[in-house]
């Protein structure tokens, strides 16, 4: 037969209030598609994200320099559009770089002003940003646009679907 003891009530009571807050602002940054860039690894802990800027640009680079690309460097413009795209597809739980109407890629790309050549990758499901570009990787097309010549610059960003938790990946890369 279990003891009760009512001492231990409040405590219990305290951390499912404080994980129950946790858990829920974990999911609206998700959500939202927050850029975690500004996040260490031990904030990222228990969010089910391993993603920042310099990670992604870190990885990019690698793999671009080791075939002797040029580095690329994030920009804000392209920031903006993949976020924007992340969120989008989060919010219509779909995948396509057209989700709703007038969101084509040149549309969306003049919207955040930046008129330079460009081109976009989008993903979901993977719960990393070393999954995802693992994946990028192994496709034809995407390979080719992370390492085009002519791209310098880049932004990156994942959003969750709220109902699910589900990631969804877009990298906006320019010249």
């Amino acid at each position: 037969m279990p003891i009760n003891d009512t001492r231990s009530a409040p405590d219990r009571r305290f951390f499912l209030k404080a994980g129950g807050a946790v858990c829920l602002s974990v999911a609206l940054s998700g959500c939202l598609g927050i850029d975690l860039s500004g996040l260490s690894p031990e904030q990222l802990k228990g969010s089910g994200k391993s993603y920042s800027t310099s990670g992604a640009r870190k990885l990019i680079n690698s793999l671009r320099s080791s075939r002797g690309l040029q580095t690329v460097s994030s920009d804000s413009a392209l920031q903006t559009a993949a976020r924007n795209q992340a969120r989008l597809m989060a919010r219509h739980q779909k995948m396509q770089h057209t989700t709703a109407p007038g969101t084509r890629f040149s549309v969306r790309m003049k919207k955040v002003g930046y008129s330079s050549a460009a081109g976009e990758n989008i993903a979901s499901g993977y719960d990393t940003i070393e999954k995802t570009i693992d994946a990028w990787m192994r496709s034809p097309p995407h390979r080719k646009i992370l390492l085009e010549r002519r791209f310098s610059r880049f932004g990156i960003a994942v959003a969750r679907d709220d109902k699910t938790g589900r990631p969804y990946w877009a990298l906006v890369m320019g010249a």
